[in-house]
């Protein structure tokens, strides 16, 4: 509704602002924008968006030991019963230990706003995967990656948060190509699926500008 989007809105610029005050404070911190075009691939009955689109900002910190990310995006299309699209806001924080130069290990959390997240319904059937009108959850998440040379891949595990819906499992996997020293092509990919139900694999493609 009119009320998320401006909040989602609000703590984006807030973002902004945060960007801008950590880059005074500390040449360590990189800030960056990113968008994204991408699709779904769904089951029989949910719509595959044939595109969806992201549009983010975050700062970034990458020492010798620690990489240290946090980002708030914003995508305008996501996957909806029957007809029509739908939105999501989400805020993440994440840090990863760096080992022996090329292995990252650690994790994160998440806050999400989206319109029909999932939810488990259980008919005289069976369970039955649908979807719901609106859906607010924090996440934690754990994250494994490596660091070869220009590109970096980082896969993660959502952790059942205490909103948790039951068989509910989502895989991430962020991948990142520097093309120059400002520029970075990036592939995300989120795997959705619940026990009984679909699986939706959403697939995008952009850049990222660093600053």
């Amino acid at each position: 509704d009119e009320k998320t989007v401006k909040l989602i809105a609000t703590v984006l610029a807030a973002l902004v602002l945060m960007v801008g005050s950590a880059v005074a404070q500390n040449g360590a911190f990189a800030p960056y924008v990113e968008g994204t075009i991408g699709g779904s691939v769904a089951p029989a009955g949910l719509v595959a968006g044939s595109r969806n689109y992201t549009l983010g900002v975050g700062v970034e910190s990458s020492t010798k030991h620690l990489l240290l990310d946090v980002n708030g995006i914003f995508n305008t299309n996501n996957v909806a019963v029957g007809s029509g699209y739908d939105y999501s806001g989400i805020i993440t924080g994440q840090g990863y230990l760096k080992l022996y130069t090329h292995f990252l290990v650690g994790g994160g959390a998440n806050w999400v706003t989206t319109t029909n997240g999932f939810y488990q319904d259980v008919t005289s059937s069976g369970a039955t995967a649908m979807l719901n009108t609106t859906r607010n959850s924090a996440n934690p998440f754990v994250g494994a990656g490596l660091q070869l040379g220009r590109f970096r891949t980082i896969a993660t595990y959502q952790l059942p948060g205490y909103d948790a819906i039951a068989g509910q499992r989502i895989f991430g996997l962020q991948n990142e190509f520097q093309l120059t020293k400002h520029v970075r092509a990036i592939v995300p990919i989120t795997v959705n699926s619940i026990a009984g139900g679909p699986t939706i694999t959403q697939v995008g493609g952009g850049l990222k500008f660093v600053f």
